[in-house]
């Protein structure tokens, strides 16, 4: 029969043999999460960068289609004739250019349950407020009204469009950049009967005031675009030196 001592021997043995697996396994754990936290962590600064990338790009383009618009108010306000310059300015004032924050990495830490992994409290909060934030600027001030876009759209001749399209690109090729398009100049051809429309146009105070109120919500988009570009920028260098 064994002795209480051998007895008490053997079990703080097997106790210790279960500490120890208990400890290595709490170990492989510990170093799978920071494997897996370094992983999200360089997804979301890359996710970060390209939207600060993709921000800097929409505040490029929508100055540009500011400018324009600006130019064709101040034509239609004035008593000057209708020319290429003109038909190129009001076609380009119309020029849209949808946006949306990359949110694929954010979406799977929060329906994994991993954003336990983001031990830091300010970097889950901040990251919470920045893609609620440019979820509720997506559903109003980036989208800018299409109504004038319609307007000019159905003035210009399909023909004439299709001349501005690839003389004067507004994005590049895969639609991921913008051009720039304000230097653009060209010669269109058959224009020829735009002149009268145009002044019919001109004469319309709908036009006008449709156009006006464009140009204030290009300067709502803008402001917001800023805000949003220095919002990636500060986050991203947050979570990089955290």
């Amino acid at each position: 029969m064994k002795s209480y001592g051998r007895l008490a021997g053997e079990f703080a043995l097997i106790v210790i043999g279960v500490l120890l697996a208990l400890m290595m396994e709490s170990a492989i754990q510990r170093s799978d999460d920071d494997n897996l936290s370094r992983q999200y962590t360089e997804r979301l600064i890359q996710d970060l960068e390209m939207d600060h990338a993709n921000l800097q790009d929409q505040i490029e383009f929508f100055s540009q289609v500011r400018d324009y618009s600006n130019e064709t108010l101040s034509w239609l306000r004035s008593d000057l004739p209708f020319n290429d310059d003109v038909l190129l300015a009001s076609y380009l004032a119309a020029e849209i250019w949808p946006f949306t924050v990359l949110s694929n990495t954010y979406e799977d830490l929060q329906n994994t349950g991993n954003i336990r992994l983001l031990e830091n409290m300010e970097i889950r909060t901040r990251l919470s407020l920045y893609h609620s934030t440019a979820s509720e600027r997506a559903l109003s001030g980036w989208n800018i009204s299409q109504e004038y876009r319609s307007i000019i759209r159905g003035i210009i001749y399909p023909e004439i469009q299709n001349q501005i399209r690839t003389a004067c690109p507004t994005t590049n090729d895969d639609d991921t950049e913008a051009t720039q398009f304000d230097l653009c100049q060209i010669s269109l051809a058959g224009n020829s009967g735009l002149a009268d429309e145009f002044e019919l146009m001109r004469e319309s105070q709908t036009v006008l005031r449709v156009l006006s109120y464009r140009v204030s919500e290009l300067d709502v988009a803008l402001r917001l675009f800023e805000q949003q570009a220095k919002f990636a920028k500060s986050l991203s260098d947050l979570i990089e030196n955290n």
